[in-house]
């Protein structure tokens, strides 16, 4: 598991889940009797790499536990934050959970069986299953905890657990595979499912009591209803193909019986890989084995509800759990790429999907210049970064597992391999395609002067590429693949490595000069010569192999051995070895470490620990002071050489995160979401953290990476965190027990809710503060608190429909209370008034700033919200366009909104220039019609100013759309290449010369297009608002005389009006729909040089528009 243990905090009152969601119980922030503090972890949301296998949820309601063939077994909490993960030595075939939802019972594929405790503690080792008795295929757990019991693809075993004494179940018959199992309610007796279509019922001595034919088809999953008195069987006819030909749907039935074997009812179903009881026994809930749908029906067969889970039958539910309460069901699908686990809500809308990150990283490089690397995945996808630790790119092209990467000396592009090989620009753009090889492209480097490319693939040859002349030739290097290459400093021999630790050296026309290989005539296993590196002096060969005793083999150009390093630890037979540039160092992975030698004195000087997976790459930067490392753990790490000091980076789609070991983080707007802060097994967002833990500033000082105005730039933004919070920056805030805050009562009364809490710390308390789908509902940090205990009692306004309703505190040091939660549905008056505010600047004071259609974009988009009368109760329209968008009247604008109340919704569009100030805080601002660029603190209006407007009001659907650029650091020359490009596209940049006369003698200030740091994050969340804007950082935001408005612009009134946002035809126009379309359109219709980008200020809130027709 990733996970950063944060040593120094001790947090208190860790919340327990009390009570039903359907019976809207509070949550209790009082500690179990007898716990002490526990250690609250960073937790990566990693989801599973390969098909999940088993799906479980607990009975407490507390959890669910997934396992897989990545070896995982992962422990989720109710909403779908990981808590843990438990590795395993092989694959898990089925997983079962006790009744007190305290232990595991785990079957993996090699004949493993395991109780492990949902603290991964490993409790009790069980008699493996041998092959010749099958392979396992179901488990099951007694109520009473006293007996396992393993069914196979032969027979059936039951452990006694007491003394894990065997008992081995065997048919009257042939041998049938025992693909479902469970006890009855009393432990005494077996109920098997089997492939012949016969359920056997078993005393626990071996003695067959019953044997019925349920099906005339294999039997695969059984479930017992809640109050043990009714057992229902279903399973699979055939494969896909096989049903849909011999048309047997009529033949497709689930039954069911009584725990002695009499039959109680049939009724017609579908392939069932998965049936489970509802927990009040009416209904079943059965999982597709080839229709991608979670059917629900009544106990006498009535179909009441589906839910398709996929688009295509290979998102099949062949795995699903149900909550206890009945409200959410859990499903894990049958798509590898990646493995689906799904979470939906009872009436069949989906709640979360749960993704993994990248998979394995198969290897890593680094720029010739050291600013930035590459990483390359099982995902297929390659991910640029900045030696900083932001993702700065990710793109795809191979169309298979990939694992060759070098980057070409010149650095201006790179090479990937995989089953084919991609030449890439420096920015992630692809520049050719190059193929033929056997197996695929295994290993790659270039020569010096960038000129030639080496490859070597899986057939045993070497493919040398003329990347100038575009020609190539071909040396047969090996009989089998070529595990490794490296080139000769002088470029005259270059060297290749395969499997028996076989390394030739050959001269770069193809000559072969010497060669060492393991004797064939010793049969003992080994393995490749996996890893080559030249010394920098070019007088020895350093070879990675997995040998015990010469783990790394040193060789002169001869191909003799004349040193060689024996490592503390068995080796895989994998990993990179490495010199460094200044030819001082050696370094080489063991498994998931990294050994650092003296390459003079072969010293072992440093080993660097952090990985949970093996290491499969290594990079140097060009002064040595940082090496990059990338692992099957799904992270890269950069570490600094000379402390050991390391930041780990993972992604997922556009976000990512970076942290260090003990939890300092930063992340993109949405990282937040790829970790959770664990405490047992709770898991909480890592907002009520970040204003502690998120300090990039730290991380980087720490690890000597970025300028010092980067870094002084990154702590301003933490300290004006800390003044918006209301809190001081002392460093002991961290080291005393967090507040605790217990909900005592919560129930609804109409469209309200009554809350009591009792609040307690060991500092004095501050404030407190409620949040209702992540809105705070009192203004700043929220109602003062005095002492060290209080009672506070609130009544709060609700919104339609589902209201998660938050209470938390704070003590003076600014430490916060985990949140005490609940939740209610409010199902009353469903229509809001529809509040639009509107700033539009296309004339300005100094007509060098003139833009064209930025006052019309203002007043189009409130033609269209004048549109939306009829499906509101009323629709406010407020514009402001050219004189009369001024600092005053945004300020007073606001009065708009007086009357503003909860079940409302606020658009607020601004149009026209913005730019960032020359402070150190680099603070941006929307240019008002009189802004002197020269003084745009006292001209213009800060964009924290404009998001005033959505502050402390009573709504909480909240939408800024900001059509503005923020390009006023752009190097010359990149701007040359954008206005080139977008006058052959016919588009006009909102910026202006103007703007950056006063910038001329400055440095530009790359850093500000970092601007999707999670650092940036407002995490008051003081106006829960969604922030929609036409461009990111570092982008222009352009118009164009023919649509005769902004594009961003145009594109969202196009979605408005024409209604083809709405994908999934419901009528409404979600926000994520709207992005989507707009962001493609813009996207598309700019040549990619403007990409919309959505900042939520609130994740928690969702909202829509409707289709206008």
């Amino acid at each position: 598991m990733i996970a950063a243990r944060l040593f120094g905090v001790v947090l208190a009152g860790v919340l327990m889940t009390g009570g039903s969601p359907v019976a809207a119980q509070p949550t209790t922030g009082k500690p179990q009797a007898g716990s002490t503090t526990r250690a609250v972890e960073l937790v990566v949301q990693s989801g599973h790499t390969a098909e999940i296998r088993a799906l479980e949820y607990a009975r407490n309601g507390r959890f669910f536990a997934t396992a897989g063939k990545d070896s995982t077994i992962r422990i989720w909490s109710p909403g779908g934050a990981l808590i843990r993960t438990i590795v395993t030595r092989f694959w898990v075939d089925a997983l079962a959970l006790s009744r007190d939802s305290n232990t595991l019972l785990v079957a993996q594929r090699s004949g493993v069986i395991e109780l492990w405790s949902v603290d991964g503690t490993l409790l009790q080792k069980l008699p493996p299953v041998p092959i010749r008795r099958g392979v396992v295929r179901s488990v099951a757990l007694s109520d009473d905890n006293r007996y396992a019991a393993i069914g196979t693809s032969r027979e059936i075993v039951v452990y006694r657990l007491a003394d894990s004494a065997e008992t081995w179940l065997t048919a009257e018959t042939s041998p049938s595979s025992a693909d479902g199992l469970a006890f009855t309610p009393d432990g005494a007796r077996l109920v098997s499912a089997h492939g012949d279509g016969r359920l056997r019922f078993w005393a626990l001595d071996g003695r067959v009591l019953k044997t019925v034919q349920a099906l005339d088809y294999p039997v695969k999953t059984l479930a017992v209803s809640p109050d043990g008195k009714t057992l229902a069987a279903a399973g699979v006819l055939g494969t896909r193909d096989e049903e849909r030909v011999k048309n047997v749907a009529d033949k497709l039935a689930t039954t069911l019986w009584d725990l002695e074997g009499n039959p109680m009812g049939r009724f017609s179903s579908h392939s069932t890989a998965s049936l489970r009881f509802t927990p009040d026994g009416t209904h079943l809930v059965s999982g597709g084995q080839h229709d991608n749908r979670v059917n629900v029906y009544t106990r006498a067969g009535q179909l009441v509800d589906t839910i398709t889970v996929g688009s295509t039958w290979q998102r099949s539910p062949q795995r699903i759990a149900l909550s206890p309460d009945g409200q959410s069901i859990v499903t894990a699908d049958d798509d590898l790429e990646p493995p689906g686990l799904t979470i939906w809500n009872r009436a069949g809308g989906l709640e979360r999907s749960l993704e993994r990150f990248s998979g394995n990283l198969t290897n890593v490089a680094m720029a010739p210049d050291g600013t930035m690397f590459v990483t390359l995945a099982a995902d297929r996808r390659v991910r640029i970064w900045s030696l900083a630790g932001r993702l700065l790119r990710s793109v795809s092209g191979h169309t298979d597992y990939p694992s060759a990467l070098a980057y070409a000396p010149n650095g201006n592009y790179f090479a990937s391999g995989g089953a084919e090989v991609i030449i890439w620009s420096r920015d992630g753009r692809s520049l050719a395609t190059l193929n033929g090889f056997g197996n695929g492209a295994n290993v790659l480097t270039f020569s010096s002067d960038s000129r030639f490319l080496f490859c070597g693939d899986g057939s045993g040859t070497v493919h040398v590429f003329d990347l100038k002349d575009r020609q190539a030739r071909r040396i047969k290097a090996h009989d089998g693949r070529v595990e490794a290459i490296a080139l000769h400093p002088s470029g005259r021999w270059f060297a290749t490595g395969a499997a028996r630790e076989h390394v030739r050296l050959w001269t770069i026309d193809g000559t072969l000069v010497a060669e060492r290989k393991f004797p064939d005539k010793i049969v003992t296993p080994v393995g490749s010569a996996f890893a080559l590196a030249f010394s920098g002096d070019g007088q020895h060969l350093v070879v990675g192999t997995s040998n015990r005793t010469e783990t790394i083999q040193i060789l002169d150009l001869n191909a003799r051995l004349v040193a060689s390093i024996k490592t503390s630890h068995s080796v895989v037979n994998a990993g990179s070895v490495l010199i460094s540039p200044s030819g001082r160092w050696l370094v080489a992975t063991v498994n998931n470490q990294i050994g650092i030698w003296d390459w003079s004195t072969r010293k072992l000087v440093r080993v660097l620990r952090g990985h949970s997976g093996r290491v499969e790459g290594l990079a140097f930067t060009p002064d040595e002071r940082h090496l990059v490392s990338a692992s099957h753990d799904s992270t890269a790490r950069v570490w600094k050489v000379e402390t050991g000091d390391s930041m780990a980076l993972l992604s997922r789609g556009a976000d990512w995160i970076m942290f260090t070991p003990d939890g300092y983080f930063d992340a993109s707007h949405y990282g937040g979401e790829l970790v959770a802060m664990v405490r047992g097994l709770e898991a909480f967002s890592v907002d009520q953290f970040a204003t502690r833990l998120n300090r990039p500033d730290l991380v980087l000082r720490r690890l000597g990476v970025g300028s010092d105005e980067f870094i002084e730039h990154l702590e301003l933004q933490h300290r004006k965190r800390l003044q918006r919070a209301g809190l001081r920056d002392d460093p002991a805030a961290s080291e005393i027990e967090a507040p605790e805050v217990r909900l005592t009562s919560a129930r609804r009364e109409g469209k309200h809710a009554l809350l009591e809490a009792e609040v307690q710390a060991r500092a004095p308390l501050q404030s407190y503060q409620i949040y209702v789908n992540g809105v705070p509902t009192f203004p700043g940090s929220g109602k003062p608190l005095h002492g060290t205990a209080a009672r506070v009692s609130e009544r709060i306004e609700l919104g339609q429909g589902l209201n998660t309703v938050e209470i938390t505190a704070f003590d003076v040091r600014g430490v916060e209370a985990f949140r005490a939660r609940w939740s209610s549905t409010y199902a009353g008056e469903g229509k809001g008034d529809l509040y639009f505010i509107g700033f539009g600047v296309a004339r300005y004071q100094n007509p060098a700033l003139n833009l064209q259609f930025a006052d019309k974009d203002a007043l189009d988009l409130a033609n269209v919200m004048q549109r939306y009368q009829p499906h509101f109760r009323k629709v406010v329209v407020r514009t402001y366009v050219n004189e009369a968008v001024t600092v005053e009247n945004i300020v007073k604008a606001k009065e708009v909104l007086r009357d503003a109340r909860v079940d409302d919704t606020v658009v607020v569009f601004v149009s026209g220039h913005g730019a960032y100030d020359l402070s150190r805080e680099a603070t941006y601002y929307y240019a008002t019609h009189n802004v002197d660029v020269k003084d745009l603190a006292g001209t213009a209006a800060s964009f924290e100013r404009i998001e005033s407007l959505l502050r402390d009001i009573g709504p909480r659907r909240k939408l800024l759309l900001v059509d503005t650029c923020e390009s006023g650091e752009i190097d010359d020359a990149s701007r040359a290449e954008i206005e080139a490009r977008r006058h052959a596209m016919g588009l006009d940049g909102r910026t202006s010369a103007a703007l950056q006369s006063d910038r001329a003698s400055r440095p530009r200030r790359v850093f500000l297009y970092d601007r999707d740091r999670y650092i940036y994050n407002d995490l008051t969340r003081r106006t829960g608002a969604l922030v929609f804007s036409a461009a990111h950082a570092g982008e222009l935001s352009f118009e164009s005389p023919k649509i005769q408005n902004g594009v961003f612009t145009w594109e969202i009134v196009d979605a408005l009006v024409s209604g083809k946002a709405d994908v999934n035809r419901d009528g409404t126009i979600t926000l994520d729909e709207l992005q989507a379309y707009v962001s493609r359109n813009v996207a598309v219709k700019t040549g990619g040089l403007q990409r919309p980008t959505m900042d939520r200020d609130n994740i928690h809130q969702r909202f829509g528009f409707p289709v206008l027709r």
